[in-house]
Parts: structure tokens; C-alpha cells; sequence
């Protein structure tokens, strides 16, 4: 017996007139992963200082930007972060 695939792939090849399907959604909501191999998008050059390997404080699992604006997880101080 073969587990079921907790991630759901699309197919799309473009992020616009890609029509949402009732699946989508249901599959998010069941708590699976929409993984579009096939759309890409580009870093902003100061985004990309997040993904480097030092710039996660080690404490930390992940790095968070909560709703409120606090950035949570990444180490150095205001001016690394900015």
C-alpha cells in the first residue's frame, strides 16, 4: 500500500491565466504542498542576503517575518537585517 502524496503538482507555466481548481484548494486545506515546478521568479538583490547560510541565527530553525513586521530567526543586528 502506497502512502498518499502530500504534495500536489502543477503544471503551469506561467503565473497569469493559470484558472484556480476547486482542487487547489481543497488540497491546501487538507494540509498538502502546491509545489509549480515549472514557474520561476526572481530574487530582489536585497532578498537575497536571506539566503545565505550565515545570516540564520543558529538558535533558530527558520527565519520569520511576522505580520507585524518583526523579523524573527535571523542573526546579526538591525543593520545586517535591513
Amino acid at each position: 500500500m502506497q502512502a498518499e502524496s502530500q504534495i500536489v503538482e502543477i503544471d503551469a507555466t506561467a503565473w497569469e491565466g493559470v484558472p484556480s481548481r476547486p482542487e487547489w484548494t481543497a488540497a491546501l486545506e487538507a494540509g498538502k504542498v502546491l509545489f509549480f515546478p515549472h514557474l520561476r521568479f526572481d530574487f530582489l538583490p536585497e532578498e537575497r542576503a536571506f539566503l545565505r547560510p550565515d545570516i540564520r541565527d543558529p538558535k533558530s530553525r527558520n527565519i520569520s517575518l511576522n505580520v507585524d513586521g518583526t523579523l524573527k530567526g535571523a542573526a546579526g543586528d538591525a543593520g545586517t537585517q535591513a
